[in-house]
């Protein structure tokens, strides 16, 4: 049984960082000479396809879930989604600032 889900754009952030840090440090060392640019650009792409893994296991999970007859219309694990939290505030505290969502005094 797994302990938590797999969370595909994490994995390719962090090979991307590992990545990063291997070109840097070769170049440091001298084993290789990389353009001051090359760290960037391999930042730059490796968190764009972070992203578009991230949605596809969003996506993937989700369709899941549905299938599961569990909904999966739910928000992603770990935020409150604009719903109330344990403490009585929402998004917006309100409950603190005694402000509706427009700025104005409560009624």
């Amino acid at each position: 049984m797994l302990r938590h889900e797999f969370h595909p754009g994490r994995l390719v952030a962090g090979v991307t960082g590992l990545g990063v840090a291997v070109v840097y440090e070769g170049d440091a060392t001298g084993a290789w000479d990389a353009p001051w640019y090359a760290g960037l650009l391999l930042l730059c792409c490796g968190l764009v396809l972070a992203a578009v893994a991230s949605r596809v296991g969003h996506r993937a999970r989700r369709r899941a879930a549905r299938a599961a007859g569990t909904g999966g219309a739910g928000p992603p694990t770990g935020t409150s989604g604009g719903r109330t939290t344990e403490y009585g505030l929402g998004n917006t505290g309100a409950a603190v600032t005694g402000e509706d969502d427009h700025g104005g005094a409560a009624q």
